[in-house]
């Protein structure tokens, strides 16, 4: 199974409330999520996602919409990806949703730093310093269903259009 780790695409400095949950994405951003969606569509080699988990803020569920046009995922709204949560969260809700719909392929949409704290945590990794997550980044991770767990992971590679 792929797990697809993904930064929302850049966005806004400061929205129009003030509110960092109300930052929507510019066009930059728009052109990365679309890009996403394009690698992970199935055509390219890539498992498309059959889940999308998704922070309820508004780049990152911008993001998910602009990747799902072209996936077909289910989105879902998971709070445990909003800043302020523990990666603990996370993996609960990932392996609730797999043991529950057993997918090839799902995707989380978030924040950074959890999107960087995930990878480390899926793959043993014990440094930050190889993992950057720049806004509009997905990374794949590949992990058997039945072993959601730290460090059960591999890294297969990272995707990020650069314009």
């Amino acid at each position: 199974m792929i797990v697809y780790l993904i930064r929302h695409g850049k966005s806004q400095r400061q929205s129009a409330s003030g509110r960092d949950e109300d930052r929507a994405l510019v066009q930059q951003g728009k052109r990365q999520a679309a890009w996403l969606g394009e690698q992970l569509d199935g055509s390219n080699g890539f498992l498309s996602p059959q889940i999308l988990l998704v922070s309820g803020y508004v780049r990152a569920w911008q993001t998910a919409e602009l990747i799902q046009v072209r996936t077909a995922g289910q989105l879902l709204t998971a709070p445990e990806l909003e800043p302020g949560h523990d990666k603990g969260d996370v993996m609960r809700l990932v392996d609730h949703a797999v043991q529950e719909q057993t997918p090839d392929a799902i995707a989380l949409i978030g924040h950074n730093p959890m999107m960087e704290y995930l990878i480390c945590a899926l793959t043993g990794q014990r440094s930050l310093d190889e993992i950057e997550m720049r806004t509009g980044t997905a990374a794949a991770i590949e992990i058997a269903p039945e072993a959601i767990a730290l460090g059960a992971g591999k890294l297969v590679t990272k995707l990020r259009r650069d314009d």
